[in-house]
């Protein structure tokens, strides 16, 4: 599941008008954490990766993004396990799955 269509509505009932604000600013702030990831993947700095993925991680399952908060969290317990198999396919496939659930999310606006 991509977006819990649950939690997504019970968002639009408490904020109203204020989800659309709460959707950019989660687009705005989970692309940062993704280009973090990245660029701590091109340095070579998978034991760094916990920190960007854990805010993903949270705030992702706060906005009812499930695909993506289950890759992040995925990539926090091998951090913290200091052992990340493949930092390169964990940080694409959290590239994809916010690709995949922007659009969704923008169109909920």
């Amino acid at each position: 599941m991509i977006l819990s269509e649950d939690t997504t509505r019970e968002l639009q009932d408490l904020l109203g008008d204020g989800f659309a604000e709460l959707v950019d600013t989660y687009v705005a702030d989970a692309a940062l954490h993704v280009q973090a990831l990245e660029k701590l993947l091109q340095q070579g700095d998978s034991s760094a990766m916990e920190q960007p993925a854990h805010a993903l991680k949270g705030s992702s399952a706060n906005i009812g993004a499930m695909a993506l908060m289950e890759a992040a969290s995925t990539l926090v317990k091998q951090c913290r396990s200091g052992k990340v198999d493949n930092p390169a396919a964990a940080v694409a496939n959290i590239r994809a799955c916010y690709e995949q659930l922007v659009p969704l999310l923008v169109k909920l606006r």
